[in-house]
């Protein structure tokens, strides 16, 4: 473990002054950036401690920055306005079990694919931990094309800056406003960024603005834990309150430059989606702020927010944006609510083998209520039979169905007197009650005139109830006869099918 003192930037090349292409690894070095840039300096001019980028740069031309690298267990400590570590044109770089402290950003990257963070720790920043940057530094980074306009303006790019950014711990001590524990101010292109098991904290409720701040999205963020945060997850859109267009960001005059930062306006209208799953947050004023997924959609799954005071998620509705809510905690103490929400509707598709079956149960139980195979019944048995009226219609006992498609039988038994002249029995399930099935689900037998004491028991005929809410299905039975009585018990029962 040693400790160096770098009174300027230390540009990562190899002894033929090209691009580096090796790893950079230390064991607990701690290496101090002494300079300083200014606090009014454009991104594109602030002070850096390392730097990758392109020797040289021309248009049309692939990555030229540095490939496949791994910066590894170092302490770094940026030098004041300006980024302990500036990377450019890069690629397949991952960050591992470093620290770094201070600066204007922690890292501050242009126009990289697939770096990735993992373990490390940033603090003390002023504007963002890790900033992804079109900063328009023409001189060191190519920006792609765009319209047919070789190296256009960097908002127009299609470079994909796409982190992921795994297990780190984002923690700033700033008394003034912090900008964003993440910055996503990059290309304006279909970028996918997963951000998970991440720690976001400020020491006091007005330290960070933002955790969050992007400007387009496709964003995967899960398991995160934001604390002291004002604003958790914010996704700009191109006609949002704050940022788009020339519009400075709200409550962020303690940022730098020059007091404010700027986010230009999306040119390319992209349909921004995101998911967010499992993360915590605590005394945001508006945890989740998706105003800027327009014309795209988002699920939301999973979260607690706690004390929020204004909005846990607000969402400008525009075009078919929607939002499909997977059962998130919200503790309402806070005054926590939605504001402009509009849920969409979830659906799943399973494609299963021909041979296979959709089963309620594999055992001897029961199906679960709303699933395939449900089975519910009632009866009444001949020691409550029902007293009948000759050629009159009367319910013997009911059935309550939930929504869904049913396959629906019974039995129904007839007890006659001794002298009783039986004409007519019939039994039917009827979704009306004391009226017979205007089907053929009706079951009917003619004695024609027996007289009898012999109990008759007919199977009522299958039918198919097919319904939208909960129903009543009635066992209606009627006989007609003379001389002496007649009663009559039964059961109806039903299963699921869909």
């Amino acid at each position: 473990s040693s400790t160096y003192k770098l009174s300027g930037a230390l540009r990562l090349v190899n002894a033929s002054g090209n691009n580096f292409q090796g790893n950079l690894v230390g064991s607990g070095a701690n290496i101090n950036f002494t300079h300083s840039g200014n606090a009014a300096d454009a991104d594109s001019a602030m002070a850096h401690g390392f730097e990758v980028y392109p020797t040289s740069v021309t248009l049309g031309s692939d990555i030229k920055g540095w490939k496949g690298g791994e910066v590894y267990g170092l302490n770094i400590t940026a030098p004041a306005h300006g980024c302990a570590f500036y990377l450019a044109n890069s690629q397949r770089i991952s960050f591992e079990h470093c620290s770094f402290t201070g600066g204007r950003y922690s890292v501050a990257m242009e126009c990289c694919i697939n770096t990735v963070f993992q373990r490390n720790t940033f603090t003390n920043y002023v504007n963002a931990g890790l900033a992804l940057l079109m900063s328009g530094d023409t001189a060191r980074v190519y920006y792609g094309a765009y319209g047919g306009v070789a190296n256009a303006n960097p908002s127009a790019s299609h470079w994909n800056d796409s982190p992921q950014v795994l297990s780190n711990g984002f923690e700033t001590s700033n008394t003034s406003f912090c900008l964003a524990h993440i910055l996503d101010a990059g290309s304006a292109s279909e970028s996918i960024r997963n951000v998970q098991g991440n720690y976001f904290y400020s020491n006091n409720t007005s330290g960070t603005q933002y955790g969050i701040l992007t400007r387009n999205g496709n964003y995967t963020c899960l398991s995160n834990w934001f604390e002291n945060v004002k604003y958790p997850i914010r996704v700009l859109s191109t006609n949002a309150a704050e940022g788009g267009g020339t519009t400075h960001l709200a409550g962020v005059a303690g940022a730098e430059p020059s007091g404010y930062y700027q986010i230009n306006s999306l040119v390319d209208g992209y349909s921004l989606s995101g998911t967010f799953i499992g993360n915590y947050t605590f005394g945001a004023s508006v945890d989740y702020d998706l105003s800027g997924i327009n014309g795209g959609s988002c699920y939301w799954a999973n979260n607690i927010m706690q004390a929020s005071t204004a909005y846990c998620l607000q969402v400008v509705q525009s075009g078919s944006t929607r939002v499909v809510d997977g059962g998130n905690t919200i503790d309402a103490s806070g005054g926590g609510a939605y504001k402009n929400v509009t849920y969409a509707s979830a659906y799943v598709r399973v494609d299963y083998p021909s041979t296979a079956m959709l089963l309620g149960t594999t055992t001897n139980d029961l199906a679960t209520a709303g699933t395939i195979g449900e089975y519910v019944a009632s009866s009444i048995g001949p020691g409550a039979a029902t007293s009948l009226t000759s050629n009159t219609n009367k319910n013997i006992t009911t059935l309550s169905l939930t929504a869904g498609d049913w396959d629906v039988t019974g039995n129904v038994a007839f007890v006659p007197g001794d002298t009783t002249n039986i004409v007519n029995m019939q039994g039917s399930a009827s979704l009306v009650s004391e009226t017979e099935a205007t089907d053929f689900g009706i079951v009917s037998v003619n004695p024609n005139g027996v007289t009898g004491a012999v109990n008759t028991i007919l199977p009522v005929t299958s039918v198919r109830v097919s319904i939208a809410t909960t129903t009543t299905v009635y066992l209606v039975v009627k006989a007609t006869f003379s001389v002496s009585t007649m009663s009559a018990y039964g059961c109806i029962h039903a299963r699921r099918a869909r």
